[in-house]
This record gives C-alpha cells, structure tokens and sequence, in this order.
C-alpha cells in the first residue's frame, strides 16, 4: 500500500505542472485548486481508478475507486466543476497530442468500449 500524503503529493505536483499551463490560456487556472483539494484526503493504492466524466453540460464530475470496482455505469461521483476548458484541458493531457500517459488514447479507448457493453 502507497502511504497516501506522498502520492497525494506527487499527484499533485504532476498534475500542476501540466495541467495550470493549458488551465492558464484560458483562464481557468482558479479551478485547479479546487479539483487537487478533492483529492487530499483521498486514499490512493495501486490499482486506484480515477473516473472523470465529460459532462453534457460542460461539467467535469468523477470519483476515485478502489482497486478492483467494476460497477462504473452505476457509480455515485463526488466531484463536479462546472467548466469546458477545465474537461478540454483535463482531457487533452491525457488524450490529446503532448499526453502525459503514453498509452493514454488506448485506456480511453477501451474505457469508452466498456461503458458500451452497458
């Protein structure tokens, strides 16, 4: 088990570092405290899944969940910021041309696959 303050902290400062500069072109980088804030006390494990959804609405909402839950069409999310540069930001890290996860587009793939089979 990951002592949670340090991969809070590393989380943090990863996320920071890639996220306040797309957040900062738009003006948008007063949402990026408030999105690191929910996950402070949060307990992170290998195996953690973060769920972000890309809401209709423009609204980013998700949850973290422990190693092994399944049940995504039916999960309870906690978090909500209200902000389509916020969601095209947090997104185009991960899938977008200068992601920080190599296989990033490959997980979003098959995430999208799996929320099909429902």
């Amino acid at each position: 088990m990951l002592v949670a303050s340090n991969v809070v902290s590393q989380f943090d400062s990863e996320i920071s570092k890639d996220l306040r500069p797309r957040l900062e072109r738009t003006g948008d980088q007063g949402l990026l405290q408030p999105f690191l804030d929910f996950f402070k006390d949060k307990s992170f494990q290998f195996g953690t899944t973060l769920l972000s959804l890309w809401e209709e609405d423009n609204v980013l909402t998700g949850d973290l969940f422990p190693p092994g839950f399944k049940d995504f069409a039916d999960a309870e999310v906690s978090q909500d910021l209200p902000s389509e540069n916020f969601c095209r930001a947090l997104y185009d890290m991960y899938i977008g041309p200068g992601t920080i996860v190599p296989d990033g587009r490959q997980q979003f793939a098959q995430g999208v696959l799996e929320l099909l089979k429902f």
